[in-house]
């Protein structure tokens, strides 16, 4: 059974697009305000009440922006947008009058976070992008919430899960050089040793390859409808990320620009060469393993390009730290987006082409100063995100395999989706949890 309607044959707003992405932000700007004026100075609030209220704040915005009021989006943004300026400059009016005293604008601008310390920006990033994807891959078979212009696009565009699926990509190459580089103790290290979980989180090749192959088997066996016009008839994006990791490891860590560089051009080469037709065409067979995955097998160079990008970042961020002046000098970036566009080249998410990952290197970069507010969800979200990511396929598989979402209605379906996405975080705050008793079980030995 085969599968292609969750796809969309219309190119997303870029500007729609973007006012999506950066809802994410806002809600966490939102959030760290209300726990800044609220929550810091009231010890009556419990963990499962911080809990309720990070959910509320952060997963439940995003979740009704994708859905039910996504075509209100262009409202709710400056909106929200305002009262977060506002406040911020209320907090700012209030912290300059303060005993601390003002600080001067070099002092700003040559702020660093906590040395040796992960900066927030990429356990932010990461958070955002698993939110934004658990979302997506279930909201996408609830045909009356989910608007079609969000969904993967078919040929040249691109959409919000256009970035989702990228973003995943980006994210593990920017982790892969950002590290926690704090100097620990013999003591620290041996624990460290000991967190089972944490090391089966890793997105080892092992895993993703498991993970992949496990399940293009259990679709066959259960007969479960896939889309041939994103990977193929039996890739999946695992193996994608397989395949990468695989590379990653087989290739020196040195040369992060370099490679990245190298394979966005081999990518954009064999495209040229006419694979982009034959990727593209509706006609061609699939009458081989090669040609049944063509989707997913042609668009490798593409991601692995992408990560190696990404991870030249990371490694910028590593080495500099995140002053506000070094990310000034990064938006030179946008001078080659501004190039690609001018040249009128399209993007295409199955071939890889190379202004997608121009396109997604844009989007993502940024950092913020200010890290005094524990990041608690989006910690928890960041540190699981392969099992988070993981439990959202399964459950998103259960949950088509027992209902029909397409002819739910709307009101139920966010009720559904709120469920299901309680289940992910509640699932990825009690891991770490479980992580800390392995330990101190091992600690009792």
């Amino acid at each position: 059974m085969l599968q292609t309607d969750a796809f969309s044959l219309v190119d997303g707003d870029q500007i729609e697009v973007l006012m999506v992405v950066l809802m994410g932000p806002l809600t966490i700007c939102l959030r760290n305000l209300f726990f800044t004026h609220i929550l810091s100075t009231n010890n009556c609030f419990g963990s499962a009440t911080k809990f309720v209220f990070n959910f509320s704040l952060l997963v439940v915005p995003l979740l009704l922006i994708t859905t039910l009021l996504s075509d209100w989006i262009s409202v709710i943004f400056p909106i929200l947008l305002s009262c977060i300026l506002l406040s911020t400059l209320f907090s700012l009016y209030k912290f300059y009058h303060s005993d601390h005293g003002r600080p001067s604008v070099q002092s700003i601008l040559e702020n660093t976070i906590e040395d040796y310390q992960p900066t927030a920006f990429v356990t932010y990033l990461r958070a955002l992008v698993l939110i934004f994807t658990n979302i997506a891959i279930l909201a996408v078979d609830f045909h009356k919430i989910f608007p079609t212009r969000f969904m993967k696009t078919i040929g040249f565009g691109h959409s919000l899960m256009d970035v989702g699926v990228a973003g995943f990509t980006y994210i593990l190459g920017v982790g892969r050089n950002v590290r926690n580089r704090a100097k620990s103790d013999q003591r620290e290290q041996e624990k460290q040793k000991r967190r089972l979980v944490r090391r089966v989180l890793t997105s080892s090749p092992i895993v993703l390859g498991a993970l992949g192959f496990g399940r293009t088997v259990v679709l066959k066996i259960l007969d479960y409808g896939v889309s041939v016009t994103e990977y193929g008839v039996h890739w999946n994006f695992f193996l994608t990320l397989f395949v990468i990791e695989l590379v990653a490891k087989l290739l020196p860590r040195r040369f992060n620009l370099l490679f990245g560089i190298l394979f966005a051009a081999a990518q954009q080469m064999v495209l040229s060469m006419g694979c982009q037709e034959w990727v593209l065409s509706d006609s061609a067979p699939r009458d081989n393993l090669f040609s049944a995955n063509r989707e997913g097998l042609c668009s490798l160079l593409g991601y692995i390009a992408l990560y190696y990008l990404a991870s030249a970042i990371g490694e910028f961020i590593s080495k500099n730290g995140p002053k506000v002046s070094d990310w000034i000098k990064f938006h030179k970036t946008n001078c080659i987006k501004l190039f690609l566009f001018t040249f009128g080249l399209a993007v295409c998410l199955c071939v890889q082409m190379l202004t997608i990952v121009e396109w997604l290197l844009g989007i993502f970069h940024g950092e913020s100063p200010w890290c005094s507010i524990q990041l608690c969800l989006l910690d928890s979200i960041n540190r699981t995100g392969l099992i988070f990511f993981l439990i959202g396929n399964i459950l998103t598989g259960v949950i088509n395999m027992s209902l029909n979402p397409s002819s739910i209605d709307p009101m139920s379906s966010v009720l559904y989706l709120s469920i299901y996405m309680l289940i992910c975080a509640v699932e990825s705050t009690d891991l770490p949890t479980l992580a800390h008793k392995i330990d101190a079980a091992c600690s009792l030995r």
